[in-house]
């Protein structure tokens, strides 16, 4: 994750602790102004004020760097062996994904909100987990101690 990015998700993170719960709407304004403010001192071409934007909402309302992937028709299996190894299966060809998380909190943050919605509970005590996500798509989680690298996330 650039530098940059992970800054905006810093800037927002603060708006989202000082004003609490908001709608999707408000967290887009959030993440509009957050970008303005930036785009005022650090130019960004409007490419990239877009990419941050749909990257910024991913992030905390939906699968991270995992969303394209899973709303994408073609992809039939999503492997997640830590935060920066992750693997797809795309028309019968598995390859490794590019997209990595910032670091295992945010991979276990997205898994809990994973679990959570299906009133789920995955930790060290109860390790293994299986949910489904609203498209249907079937999730299996492992932790440690089970998962002797990390958490393991497997959508498919």
């Amino acid at each position: 994750m650039s530098e940059r990015r992970e800054e905006l998700v810093r800037q927002v993170w603060r708006q989202l602790e000082k004003q609490g719960d908001m709608s999707e709407a408000e967290l887009k304004e959030v993440i509009d102004r957050v970008i303005r403010e930036t785009s005022a001192t650090s130019y960004l071409s409007v490419v990239q004020r877009r990419q941050y934007r749909k990257e910024l909402f991913d992030t905390f309302c939906r699968y991270d760097v995992l969303s394209d992937v899973i709303e994408d028709p073609e992809v039939t299996e999503v492997m997640v062996n830590g935060p920066d190894l992750i693997f797809i299966e795309k028309k019968g060809v598995l390859q490794r994904y590019e997209k990595q998380f910032s670091s295992t909190d945010r991979l276990e943050d997205m898994i809990q909100t994973i679990v959570s919605k299906v009133n789920r509970q995955v930790n060290e005590a109860s390790p293994i987990a299986d949910a489904r996500l609203e498209n249907g798509d079937r999730v299996n989680v492992v932790l440690p101690p089970v998962a002797l690298n990390g958490p393991v996330d497997c959508v498919g």
